[in-house]
């Protein structure tokens, strides 16, 4: 029975605790999902403000706090420390990243900026 259809947990006991890979997410509602948090986010902040930011980050040698969207729709916090902005390509298609230094991998990488969900400047260098 698809747990999605209860209105209240009244009744129900599990053989086995939920797993992961035991929910089933339709793939229209997850492109959904996504394409409205991106729609929001550009709302909130637009392409135009995140390259500014970033651009004064690495004017200043600031590093930059990131809510990111993962390729794989996972969102994630990195800290980074970013060199240049410029167009980069990935499989065939171009886009406009920033390659930078990322704290929690330990290496240089390069971020879309259309995934940049929330930036925040970091006060140390």
């Amino acid at each position: 029975m698809a747990l999605s259809r209860c209105t209240s947990f009244e009744g129900i006991s599990l053989r086995k605790p939920i797993r992961r890979e035991h929910i089933f997410v339709d793939s229209r509602i997850v492109k959904f999902l996504t394409r409205l948090q991106y729609k929001i986010a550009e709302k909130e902040m637009p392409f135009e403000e995140k390259m500014k930011i970033i651009k004064q980050a690495i004017q200043n040698n600031k590093k930059l706090e990131i809510v990111y969207r993962k390729p794989n729709d996972e969102k994630n916090q990195r800290i980074i420390k970013p060199f240049e902005i410029g167009e980069y390509n990935f499989k065939g298609t171009p886009f406009i990243g920033v390659r930078a230094y990322c704290e929690k991998r330990n290496e240089e990488r390069v971020f879309r900026i259309n995934r940049v969900l929330q930036i925040n400047t970091k006060n140390n260098p």
